[in-house]
């Protein structure tokens, strides 16, 4: 469990802590901060500015009921398909500031960021299975 912890931390300093040099990054000011309110997916450009090309997102609060059935079911999924998914609880003023590494907003929880594809609402296992193979 600890060694889990470390890596997920590390995990973190590399995503949110490096900057390469001369690299376009996402806080420039060129890339619009976007609401998701409703499922629908980002064209491939905004997928990428926006670094979600490849991340399993979840985005719920502690205090959200569905977000806490639908936790659980997504982390299993993510084991069982062998992805690395993160879990962001916007509840928290720490957590919620990495959507604006995103530069993205939600105005509902859960909801759901696959590679270039957003979901809102709770979701079912077989539903996780569906729409991440």
């Amino acid at each position: 469990m600890i060694l889990k912890n470390v890596l997920v931390l590390l995990g973190l300093l590399l995503l949110f802590g490096c900057n390469v040099g001369g690299a376009e990054t996402l806080n420039s000011s060129n890339i619009e901060m976007i609401t998701i309110t409703s499922s629908g997916n980002f064209s491939y450009e905004e997928c990428i500015n926006r670094n979600l090309e490849d991340q399993y997102l979840m985005l719920e609060s502690k205090y959200c009921g569905h977000c806490q059935k639908s936790l659980p079911l997504f982390l299993e999924v993510c084991e069982e398909l062998n992805l690395t998914c993160n879990v962001i609880d916007i509840s928290e003023d720490i957590e919620k500031e990495k959507l604006d590494y995103y530069k993205i907003n939600i105005m509902y929880t859960p909801t759901f960021v696959f590679d270039c594809n957003y979901y809102v609402g709770a979701m079912e296992k077989s539903e996780f299975l569906e729409v991440l193979k």
